[in-house]
């Protein structure tokens, strides 16, 4: 376990709004939410530049534990109800402690990644023009921003624990290859988004359905 901070005592929880950014977080410390808060600042300002925006706040709940099903999930955002769930400080480092998501020693601004990462999900799902994504084209969009808006001293030090150049292809970027391996894909998305050709635009096409990621085999786990 890698322990970042004490909770607050039982009880203490409340409903807070992030004063820089539209987003409500409960079941938070102050501390957990100050990193939230700034998490989903910066996914909003990312996302912003490719006029991807929400009406309404991001509403985001720190849980003990994600929903059964999602293996060795920090967050998930459920469409249903338009509310992301992320994993507490503490819960989230006992699930890495001893291990490497990124290959990089866990930290909080990983933490942060998870959640912006969560929150870009919640504000791509406003925007896509009347249709349903695939599963593959709404991780894409939160891979590139939980990469997109890390520190980019911790970004390169990810980058380079990876060999390879990104996806050449839209049709190599599948919903397996996510399932098998979700930090290579997250890191394969981001250096297919910063090649010239792809970046903002490629975004843009998902978001009006002109490019689609195909879902294809999924991995039973």
């Amino acid at each position: 376990m890698l322990p970042l901070w004490s909770l607050p005592a039982a009880g203490d929880t409340v409903r807070l709004r992030c004063g820089n950014a539209e987003v409500s977080v409960s079941g938070a410390d102050s501390r957990e939410q100050a990193l939230i808060c700034d998490a989903a600042k910066g996914a909003a300002e990312f996302l912003g530049t490719l006029g991807l925006t929400r009406a309404g706040a991001v509403e985001i709940e720190v849980v003990d534990q994600i929903p059964e099903g999602l293996k060795l999930a920090s967050g998930c955002y459920d469409w249903r109800v338009d509310v992301v769930s992320i994993l507490g400080a503490e819960n989230c480092a006992a699930m890495w402690g001893g291990k490497e998501f990124f290959r990089v020693p866990y930290e909080r601004d990983i933490y942060k990644s998870f959640a912006a990462h969560e929150v870009a999900h919640a504000i791509a799902a406003a925007n896509f023009e009347g249709f349903m994504p695939t599963v593959t084209t709404q991780e894409y969009i939160a891979a590139v921003t939980q990469l997109g808006t890390m520190e980019a001293a911790l970004r390169n030090r990810i980058l380079a624990e990876f060999e390879g150049d990104g996806f050449d292809e839209a049709s190599e970027i599948s919903l397996l290859y996510y399932q098998i391996d979700p930090a290579r894909f997250i890191v394969e998305c981001y250096r297919h988004y910063a090649k010239h050709e792809n970046g903002p635009e490629f975004i843009r096409r998902l978001m009006r359905g002109d490019t689609v990621l195909s879902d294809g085999q999924i991995y039973l786990q």
